[in-house]
């Protein structure tokens, strides 16, 4: 496990942009001190930093750099994996942090958990928690499909973003 001092010993964390840079010259690697540390990972984008042989996800240590504990769940509050300004970072559940996803990239309806029903040629809505798929009703209209599910989401606390950003 990391400590504190060892992470501050090593980077250095800029609150407004979210950005750590190195310290010290890093014995396995070809940094300087003041180069931006960490990788963005073109599968999931989020940003990483290997340390003492160890990958990190950023956020994780931008948490542990200002808080002075690792975190259970970090959401991105905005959405975008590669900003870890501490502002946008929030200590949470998993459950919580679900209510903050982006769309499927294979959605066709414009929002999460509205799908076309083609024997029927109705809109359903669901919603899954906590493992457990739940039916809000079908619907001949897209439009009436997607107001169910945003009054949904207000409803139960996910958020205003939930299911309609790109991925």
């Amino acid at each position: 496990m990391l400590s504190v001092s060892e992470l501050k010993n090593s980077l250095s964390y800029n609150k407004d942009t979210g950005l750590f840079t190195w310290l010290a010259v890093r014995p396995y690697g070809r940094y300087k001190v003041g180069d931006i540390a960490g990788y963005t990972e073109k599968r999931d984008r989020y940003v990483r930093i290997t340390l003492n042989l160890t990958v990190y996800s950023a956020h994780r240590l931008a948490w542990l750099y200002v808080y002075g504990e690792m975190p259970n769940v970090i959401d991105h509050i905005d959405g975008d994996r590669s900003n870890n300004r501490i502002e946008n970072l929030k200590n949470g559940t998993n459950l919580a942090n679900s209510k903050n996803q982006k769309k499927n990239k294979n959605n066709k309806s414009g929002m999460s958990g509205v799908h076309l029903n083609k024997r029927d040629s109705k809109w359903y809505v669901t919603v899954s928690v906590l493992g457990k798929k739940h039916f809000l009703g079908s619907f001949n209209e897209l439009d009436d499909a997607v107001k169910k599910r945003i009054d949904y989401n207000a409803k139960n606390g996910f958020s205003a973003t939930h299911g309609v950003r790109g991925v």
